[in-house]
């Protein structure tokens, strides 16, 4: 995927947001945070398996503006 976009990266990941909560038309900076906190994470170590920690993100808008549909997508994608 990336050597097919090596010369535009921006034009991949815009690929990529796309398809993050893909029911959401636009808000592609709101989509990024999303998928970044549910890639990155604090690791953390429980009975000596290492795990992703615990994914904190805040949003915060008007009515209609599609806050819900990205935290059901998060939880349906890392639950």
């Amino acid at each position: 995927f990336w050597r097919a976009h090596a010369d535009s990266p921006l034009h991949g990941r815009d690929t990529i947001l796309r398809n993050v909560c893909p029911q959401v038309f636009g808000l592609y900076l709101v989509k990024l945070c999303l998928a970044m906190t549910i890639i990155g994470g604090v690791p953390m170590e429980k009975s000596g398996t290492h795990i992703r920690g615990e994914s904190h993100l805040l949003i915060i808008g008007d009515p209609g503006t599609a806050k819900s549909q990205f935290l059901k997508y998060a939880s349906q994608l890392s639950p």
